[in-house]
């Protein structure tokens, strides 16, 4: 296996992300238009295909913009959304000072700023990352 370096996985996730976030819309399109071509039946049980695309061209200036709403909202208020999802504290270094010295010291090694950290009281041994831009990288 070759090694490959952080900016190499840094640009793929990346271009990964951006993918998958064309492909979202697309998907729901197309889950719009199978359900539109499933509900245009004739009363004699054949599908209407051309009622179907017609219906469908109407719907996709709203489906488009119910899309659009759910991004803004989800880019805007992802960490809230995280933390109201999970029950997650903020750990302040005072309350648990071996977990919050040990991430300072690794984003210190490698040079990256202190994210916000939280914890999420729970039994399950799980963490994770989240955050868009620097200034709202959360650790939980």
């Amino acid at each position: 296996m070759s090694f490959v370096g952080i900016q190499t996985q840094i640009t793929r996730n990346n271009r990964k992300s951006v993918l998958l976030l064309i492909a979202f819309p697309l998907l729901v399109l197309a889950a719009v238009f199978a359900v539109v071509y499933f509900t245009t039946f004739d009363q004699f049980g054949n599908p209407r295909p051309e009622v179907a695309t017609d219906m469908f061209i109407h719907a996709v200036p709203f489906v488009t913009s119910i899309v659009l709403v759910w991004f803004v909202i989800a880019y805007f208020a992802h960490g809230k959304m995280i933390a109201m999802a999970t029950g997650a504290k903020t750990l302040e270094r005072k309350e648990n000072m071996r977990v919050y010295n040990l991430v300072e010291n690794l984003c210190m090694s490698v040079g990256m700023k202190m994210p916000k950290v939280n914890i999420i009281e729970s039994d399950a041994l799980n963490a994770f990352a989240s955050g868009l831009k620097e200034k709202t990288y959360t650790l939980l």
